[in-house]
């Protein structure tokens, strides 16, 4: 990192970033665990100012954290120091838009990290219209939270609108905040995948064997806990495991062995008649490029065609510490050709055609057959971003790569879609359970100090 970056992180107050995320067009940008930065030109950010010089236009989501301090980068380049964990903070800095997908938006070890969850789980109704996945560590009030966004306990309980998951700390350890904050959703009997995310050769056994009997112990072992609680509550069986590159000293999300595990843990969770999430669309490049393509496109394709119920990851880059809102139109097309494999061959004397090749003949075609239309849609995957013109007509068009198109697709869902809001009084009441948290999480501050 150059002294002119090293100098604008001692000025946010924040030593050491664990992720910062930016993503639009083919540019994204990412600060690691180590404090190493990366964008898709090879060129630091050093500045919330930079991101418009380089192309990205929007920010996805900037989120950082550092022991107990973290901070985030607002749409409008506005910095927050310090955990973002109030309403004020999201309302002020982000208005409203805190990009979330489960647990706190930043955590840190003061206590707070139940107000971010609840805080987040506000914002992922604001962005979407209903509750999303969430992960509490213990405390708070989500419960609250999920039946006001469900229209009351019984009809959460009758049809939760959410699931959470449970992390085990590979090896063999369960964290007691997850595990209470699990245990808070079984009494609702809402879903929850246990996922372990054992590290071969660094959190588990080098072997493949080794890590994946080392990750049924972890996984099952806290199933078992939620049953004690809840007999019957809806579980998967979940994994994140991969190698470590001991060349690089970090997991390898994008490894072909974390196919072989997704395949292998469906094979144990189904003999156990479980469900079960996996991990895969994910890499570890910085770019979307041919090793985004492959990594992604391998993973995948093993964790759907080996029976894994669930995948996590659509969209991620570096490891999974970037997010790319291309990456995950990109990785929607990847997933439609694999899902139309998965459909396999329909063998019925309408798609025989037997009768259809006597009427066409030798030398005949089947262009202007009426069977021609009428299969095509269901017979022919037809990708929306990959280009099988000639030459000449792709330059014709500009000569746009997929990433270019993604980009198109992006700026056009951004522009049309409309969430459909919260209904009337939901949003006021969650926001009155977010300063109840808040109030509360201040009181026990004040008795500590």
């Amino acid at each position: 990192m150059s002294a002119k970056g090293e100098d604008l992180l001692a000025g946010l107050g924040v030593p050491e970033f664990n992720v910062v995320v930016a993503a639009s067009g083919e540019d994204s940008a990412a600060v690691g665990g180590e404090g190493d930065r990366g964008d898709g030109r090879g060129v630091a950010f050093e500045s919330p100012e930079q991101f418009a010089r380089f192309g990205v236009v929007e920010i996805g989501a900037i989120v950082f954290t550092s022991g107990d301090d973290g901070g985030a980068v607002g749409a409008e380049g506005g910095v927050k120091n310090g955990p973002l964990v109030s309403l004020e903070d999201v309302d002020g800095l982000l208005g409203g838009d805190v990009p979330y997908s489960g647990g706190s938006v930043v955590r840190g070890r003061d206590g707070k990290s139940a107000v971010g969850g609840i805080v987040g789980l506000l914002n992922a109704g604001r962005v979407t219209g209903q509750a999303s996945v969430e992960q509490f560590a213990g405390g708070g009030v989500p419960e609250s939270c999920l039946a006001v966004v469900a229209g009351g306990e019984e009809e959460l309980r009758r049809r939760p609108c959410t699931f959470t998951t449970d992390n085990p700390v590979a090896p063999l350890h369960h964290d007691r905040d997850q595990v209470e904050g699990a245990l808070l959703y079984a009494e609702y009997g809402i879903p929850i995948d246990v996922t372990s995310e054992p590290q071969a050769g660094a959190t588990a056994p080098v072997t493949i064997a080794g890590l994946l009997a080392q990750q049924t112990a972890d996984v099952i072992s806290g199933i078992t806990i939620i049953q004690l609680k809840n007999p019957g509550n809806p579980v998967w069986y979940g994994t994140c495991g991969s190698v470590m590159d001991m060349r690089v000293g970090r997991i390898a999300i994008g490894a072909v062995e974390m196919g072989v595990i997704n395949v292998a843990s469906a094979q144990i969770a189904h003999s156990y008649d479980i469900p079960c999430r996996g991990t895969a669309s994910a890499t570890d490049s910085k770019e979307l490029d041919f090793q985004a393509g492959y990594e992604k496109t391998a993973v995948m394709t093993m964790a759907v065609l080996g029976g894994v119920n669930k995948i996590f990851y659509p969209g991620t880059m570096e490891g999974a510490l970037t997010v790319s809102k291309e990456g995950l139109v990109l990785d929607n097309e990847i997933a439609g050709a694999i899902y139309h494999v998965l459909d396999g061959v329909d063998v019925v004397d309408d798609t025989l055609g037997v009768g259809l090749a006597q009427t066409v003949g030798p030398g005949g075609h089947y262009l202007n057959q009426r069977h021609t239309m009428q299969f095509i849609r269901q017979e022919h995957f037809l990708p929306l971003l990959a280009d099988r013109q000639i030459r000449e007509r792709w330059e014709q068009a500009g000569e746009k790569n997929m990433v270019a198109k993604a980009h198109e697709e992006v700026t056009r869902i951004l522009e049309e879609h409309h969430v459909e809001p919260l209904p009337e009084g939901t949003e006021e009441e969650l926001k009155r359970i977010v300063r109840e948290v808040e109030k509360r999480e201040e009181t026990r501050e004040a008795k500590r100090t």
